[in-house]
This record gives C-alpha cells, sequence and structure tokens, in this order.
C-alpha cells in the first residue's frame, strides 16, 4: 500500500515536470497564410480527417488545408462534397467539374450533378444504377455517384454517339432529360430528333411511354411481336425498341392504332374499337391499294378486331365487309345460311342479261367469271354512293341499278333477302322482269306447271323483260325439256312495263305498237298474236290459224292448224311488229324461239 502512494506522487511530479518544460498547446483552428488548418492538442495539423466545428463538418486536406469545392470519396467509397467555405454540404444538389472526376464518359456530359443526402454522403449505386426520390422527381445515379441523363441503359451506362452506332432509343430503357435536368421521364414522351433505321423514316415524331411504377419505356420482348399496354383506358402498342406501332403496323391485317395528321391528338396510337377507319389498306391487306395509297373504309369492332368476311348491323344499318374486312358496296353475294361473304359483283363488267339468264358475272374482287347459284347464296345491295354518310349501308326495295349492257332494277324485301315472286311482280336473281318500254306488255316463264294441277312447280326460267333471252344480240328463248318436267308445261305470266302482273283472263291486250297479246285462264300468257298463235293447254300443241282476219273471230277452234301443217309459211309463222317482227318456231325439244328481225 505504501509502494502505490509512493507511484502515484512519483507520476504527478513527472507530468508537473513535463508542463514546465514544454508549456500547453490550444486545440483548434488556425488561420495561416489566407487558410485554414486544424492543430490536435500536439499542436500538429490534423491531415486527411474530417473535423466538426459549430455543427458543420470540414476536411483537411494531406496538406492540412481546409479544402475548399472538394469531392472527396472516402476510403469505404463514400462521396461528399465541401463547398467555397469548406462546410460539407447536405441535401443539395452539386455541379462537379468533369476534370475532378475519375474516368468521365469519352463524350459525356459538360458537368456532372451530384446529391448529397442528409448525412453529407451523395447518392450512389451499389451495382449499376439506383433511382431516387428527390423533391417528388426521380432520379437515377450510378456506382460513381453521377447523376444520369439522356437515354440510359440497365447498366447505368448513357448514349454516347462515339460509342454507339444505333439510335439513343436502342437498348436503353431510361431517359432522364438532359445534364442539368436529370428527372426520369415517366408517361408519354414524343422524339423529334429522327431515326437512322429505315422502318422509322416516316415518323416525323416517336412516341414512348415510360411505366410510372418503375420509369422503364415499355417495349416487347423481340421483332416478332408487340407489347400491348392500356394507358387511360386505351390500349398501344410498342415495338422492340418501344416506339408505339400506328395504323396497321402492330398486327398488319387485323387491328388498327389510329393514326391521324395531329400527331398530339389524344388518341393518336390508340388501339381503334368500335369505329370507322379510312385509310390505306396494309400491304398484306391489299397489295394494289398499298401501293396506289388508296383509301378504304374498315370497321373495328369492340375487341380491336377488324370486321371481316361477313354482313354486320352497325348501329342501325347493315353493312358487307369481304374477307380482308374492306368495306363493300353494290350488288354482293353473300352465303344464305351464315351471311359469310362470298364476293362483290363488278356491275361495269357484267352484261345483265347474261347474268340473268346464266347466272355468269364478273367478280369486283379477283376480275374472273363467276356463277351465282340461287339455292345456296343471296344477293344484297349496299349503297354505292361515296359521297353518303351512309355509303355501304343496305338498301331494299326497288333500287336502279347499272350492268354494262342496261338498267335494271334489283328488288329485295325489307329483311334483305331476295324476292322472287312477291305481290305481283317477278325476279330473277333479284333482278326486277319488267315489259320492253317500246311495247308496254312483255312475258316472264313463271316456270312449269302440271297439265292436271296449274300450279307453279319449278321458277327456273330463263326470262327477262318481256322478251325470252339466250344472251345474244336480239335473240330469246326459254328452255322447256319435257324429259325433265315429264308432264308439266312452260307456265307464262305477261308483265307490264313495271313489272306487274297483267291480270287479263280469256282474252287480248293490245300494246304499243298495235300487237295483241292473247291470255288464257287465270290470267296465264299464250302468246303474242297477230296472225293468230295459241297453245293448248291439254293437248301440249301449238297452234295458229293463217286467216285470221278479225280477234274475235279466234274464238273458233275448229279454224287452228297446229304446228308443222303445209301452210303458206310453212313451219314458220310470222308476226309483223313495227319495222320488223318475230318468228315463232317450234322444235322437237318443245323450246320456243323468239327471234325479233330487223329489216
Amino acid at each position: 500500500m505504501k509502494n502505490l502512494k509512493q507511484i502515484s506522487i512519483l507520476l504527478s511530479f513527472l507530468m508537473c515536470l513535463i508542463f514546465v518544460c514544454f508549456g500547453t498547446f490550444a486545440k483548434g483552428w488556425e488561420f495561416v497564410g489566407d487558410e485554414w488548418y486544424f492543430a490536435d492538442s500536439t499542436g500538429d495539423y490534423v491531415t486527411e480527417k474530417i473535423e466538426t466545428s459549430n455543427g458543420k463538418k470540414y476536411y483537411l486536406g494531406e496538406d492540412g488545408r481546409m479544402v475548399r469545392d472538394y469531392l472527396l470519396e472516402d476510403y469505404n467509397g463514400s462521396m461528399y462534397y465541401f463547398n467555397d467555405d469548406g462546410e460539407m454540404v447536405k441535401n443539395t444538389w452539386v455541379a462537379v467539374d468533369p476534370l475532378q472526376v475519375s474516368d468521365p464518359y469519352a463524350n459525356g456530359p459538360t458537368v456532372y450533378l451530384y446529391y448529397f443526402g442528409g448525412n453529407g454522403k451523395a447518392y450512389k449505386a451499389v451495382d449499376t444504377i439506383t433511382r431516387k426520390i428527390i423533391d417528388g422527381k426521380r432520379y437515377l445515379f450510378d456506382v460513381n455517384g453521377r447523376m444520369l441523363s439522356g437515354w440510359i441503359n440497365e447498366n447505368g451506362v448513357m448514349y454516347n454517339e462515339i460509342d454507339f452506332d444505333d439510335d439513343p432509343f436502342v437498348g436503353f430503357l431510361y431517359y432522364a432529360g438532359d445534364e442539368t435536368d436529370g428527372v426520369l421521364r415517366e408517361g408519354w414522351m414524343p422524339y423529334e430528333d429522327g431515326s437512322l433505321d429505315d422502318k422509322y423514316y416516316k415518323k416525323e415524331v416517336m412516341w414512348f411511354y415510360f411505366n410510372k411504377n418503375n420509369n422503364k419505356k415499355v417495349m416487347s420482348e423481340d421483332s416478332d411481336s408487340y407489347n400491348q399496354k392500356k394507358i387511360n383506358g386505351k390500349f398501344y402498342a410498342f415495338d422492340e425498341n418501344g416506339v408505339m406501332l400506328t395504323g396497321w403496323e402492330a398486327e398488319r391485317a387485323t387491328k388498327y392504332h389510329i393514326e391521324y395528321d395531329d400527331l398530339y391528338n389524344e388518341e393518336y396510337g390508340a388501339l381503334a374499337k368500335k369505329r370507322w377507319v379510312y385509310t390505306v389498306p396494309s400491304e398484306e391487306i391489299n397489295q394494289d391499294d398499298h401501293v396506289d395509297e388508296v383509301e378504304r373504309w374498315f370497321y373495328a369492332d369492340s375487341s380491336g378486331d377488324i370486321v371481316k368476311g361477313t354482313v354486320k348491323k352497325i348501329t342501325k344499318e347493315y353493312y358487307a365487309f369481304d374477307n380482308t374486312g374492306i368495306l363493300k358496296s353494290g350488288l354482293v353475294v353473300i352465303n344464305g345460311n351464315d351471311n359469310t361473304y362470298i364476293d362483290t359483283i363488278s356491275m361495269d363488267e357484267t352484261d345483265g342479261k347474261k347474268f340473268i339468264i346464266d347466272r355468269l358475272y364478273t367478280s369486283k374482287d379477283t376480275g374472273e367469271e363467276k356463277q351465282f347459284v340461287d339455292t345456296s347464296q343471296k344477293i344484297l345491295y349496299f349503297l354505292d354512293d361515296e359521297m353518303s354518310s351512309i355509303y355501304g349501308a343496305r338498301r331494299t326495295g326497288e333500287i336502279p341499278v347499272g350492268f354494262s349492257d342496261n338498267d335494271y332494277i334489283f328488288s329485295s324485301e325489307k329483311n334483305g333477302e331476295l324476292e322472287t315472286l312477291k305481290k305481283r311482280k317477278f325476279h330473277q336473281a333479284g333482278i326486277q322482269l319488267r315489259a320492253e318500254p317500246q311495247l308496254g306488255l312483255g312475258i316472264v316463264m313463271d316456270g312449269v306447271a302440271s297439265t292436271s294441277v296449274a300450279s307453279v312447280a319449278n321458277r327456273t326460267a330463263k326470262y327477262i323483260d318481256g322478251e325470252l333471252i339466250n344472251g345474244k344480240d336480239n335473240e330469246y328463248y326459254v328452255y322447256y325439256d319435257p324429259n325433265q318436267y315429264n308432264d308439266l308445261y312452260p307456265h307464262f305470266i305477261a308483265v307490264d312495263a313495271r313489272g306487274n302482273k297483267i291480270t287479263a283472263s280469256n282474252t287480248y291486250r293490245k300494246d304499243k305498237e298495235g300487237n295483241f297479246w292473247m291470255f288464257g285462264a287465270n290470267g296465264s300468257f299464250i302468246k303474242i298474236v297477230s296472225v293468230p298463235v295459241k297453245y293448248n293447254i291439254n293437248e301440249g300443241v301449238w297452234y295458229f290459224r293463217s286467216d285470221f282476219q278479225n280477234a274475235k273471230n279466234m274464238r273458233v277452234e275448229s279454224m287452228w292448224q297446229p304446228f308443222g301443217t303445209e301452210d303458206a309459211s310453212g313451219l314458220t309463222v310470222s308476226l309483223q311488229r313495227g319495222d320488223g317482227g318475230y318468228e315463232i318456231i317450234p322444235d322437237e325439244q318443245y323450246t320456243l324461239n323468239f327471234n325479233i328481225i330487223t329489216e
């Protein structure tokens, strides 16, 4: 115990001796030669260390001087900045000269921006990039703490025109303004600097959309697909580079994205739904129209799919679309069972008589000659006036149509079905059969009737406008084959110039040229008579009288002679009509030929 007390006294003496010999040193700041230094308790200046004074932090350099305008990176990789007063900054942006930055970009920014948080440390990525929110805005920082700007890829590399030959948006996920801005874009962004890629050469402005949750641009996985994104209730498509697709670019033949001249229209690029589209078809839809830049009408349904190959009710009207989706007009052939599209008749290239008799028409779609099939197909008329607000809408009733040879009347009922026998009018393939205008009377073959039952059994007549027709100029016929119909015979009906059935029975009627027309029971037409001609239903034989003087005397049956009886006119009985007439020539197949004779 005594020894310990002696040791303590000795130590106290030694400390007093040191104090007397060397004196005391004041620890703290010293201002020497316009520079600040910080001395420790030994009187030595502190170097490479952060010191605190009055709650503020300062850094002493390797020579002990307090640094100013200095970016510091410590041994742990943390970065700090000391301003012109030497004070460490907090919660603030700092622009740093690239010369102070290690590994600057070869063609990088003229200034680098850093942000120092509440602890004085710069925001800095651990691996590639980090995203930080500052004053409600998002920014990206790389592993060196630099704020990134322009186009940025997932590794934190900014687009550099020296190092990259592609467009800046190719292979880059983010866009963060310029070197003094740096705010990550979210939502829509236009890009008006053009492109090095030929596929974008028509785009004066390219649009990109950056997700709001991660600021990455919307893009597809590869060039063979597109990414569809719903934005504010509308759907948009983006390619592998994030460029918004318009027109037919997303799906070349099935969907259309709105493309207006007004590039900043709020619907620009949106998927068309429940709306009409008037545009040039894609090459896949119609190559000729695409090359010639011919605009066509399309309709996109509620799913955004282009309506194709059918008749569809839109609002209050029905419209026909071909198998590529193009709106059709005029006479359209459709499937009678399911209303699917078959073809459109080229009116300018189709002979009306040939169509009515043989059902042959020229296709507007292919230019080929095709045949209409009564049993499985039907024809509808769709308004062909492009100036009308309802162009392409189905019309019913009596409609004037022009074929290459003449104008006709097409008729359809209110439900759009072809009219075959409605009221007192007769039709073939929808074309109304009327009398010759110059006569005012005409005959149509309503079909064939039984010798025992006077009813129409089959309406397969080849007859038009009061004339029997075979398609050759001025030569008309109707064919009746007894082997096909057995005990049936041709059944004729007379019509007037408006196509209405003439109801005369067992009498005559005079046409505009003075010819008499003979009618049998129930208004069935027997024959035009000047030289008296009639058809005996029970015998199936045609008779004539060459010595007829008065129409009333035609009722004398004993005076009729069957065809084949030698007469002054032989087998030919002529009916004079104006400057010409008819030759009536029966043959072994009961084909009754009417040949117009002209002088």
